[in-house]
């Protein structure tokens, strides 16, 4: 049998998914139940065990992290996008005055094998 390649399994039909699956299934509603009752009497225990003052602190300074990242993200998108305008604003004027700068009079144009300068009949 090949050697089985890593992360060739896309599905998430895991071995272990498949353990925690067959866990699950094997459960009654019952412990189902008394599983959720027992992480809803943990949560109040930790809630009445943590101060209220704490609890908002540590809300604020979450809040305050959440808008910095917005905050940076913001400003970095904006600036590439300025920057990103401003490369392409040089790139037009490049084009620009290339296209409408005057000939050159140092160019010897007509020495060059490809140019058939003739009379000026019409």
């Amino acid at each position: 049998m090949p050697k089985r390649l890593k992360g060739a399994n896309l599905s998430r039909r895991t071995i272990n998914s498949r353990a925690v699956q067959d866990i699950r299934a094997r459960k009654l509603g019952e412990q189902i139940q008394e599983n959720n009752t027992g992480m809803r009497e943990s949560m109040v225990q930790l809630r009445e065990s943590q101060s209220q003052e704490a609890r908002d602190e540590r809300n604020q300074q979450r809040q305050r992290k959440n808008e910095e990242k917005r905050a940076d993200t913001w400003s970095t998108d904006v600036e590439e996008l300025i920057n990103n305008a401003n490369k392409l604003i040089e790139h037009l004027h490049q084009i620009y005055f290339s296209i409408s700068s005057p000939v050159r009079t140092d160019v010897e144009y007509y020495a060059h094998s490809k140019v058939v300068i003739g009379t000026l009949e019409k």
